[in-house]
């Protein structure tokens, strides 16, 4: 059975469920690059849980998204290849 990935808000919503010390403004972030990056062709899209641990790593990183997406993107994403793409797409400001 399909069940598909929860939208923007929703995802949000479950990140803050889960990172009860994570900023609302960062969960809103979080979840709109998980959106993105899932509308991307990945060969692995990341999944709920999987934002969810980035979600906790950049909280307890304290980084900004934006100034270290390349260094984080491989707790969310799992091949190099779909690393690159997200990369490119971030550059292309397909995230903001």
């Amino acid at each position: 059975m399909h069940i598909d990935y929860p939208d923007e808000q929703t995802e949000a919503k479950i990140i803050s469920q889960q990172v009860p010390e994570i900023s609302v403004a960062l969960a809103s972030h979080v979840a709109r690059v998980l959106v993105h990056l899932r509308r991307l062709g990945l060969r692995k899209p990341p999944s709920i849980s999987e934002g969810i641990d980035w979600a906790r790593c950049l909280r307890v990183l304290d980084v900004d998204i934006d100034d270290h997406l390349g260094r984080s993107l491989p707790v969310l994403l799992k091949s190099r290849e779909d690393i690159e793409i997200a990369l490119a797409a971030a550059a292309d400001g397909s995230f903001s």
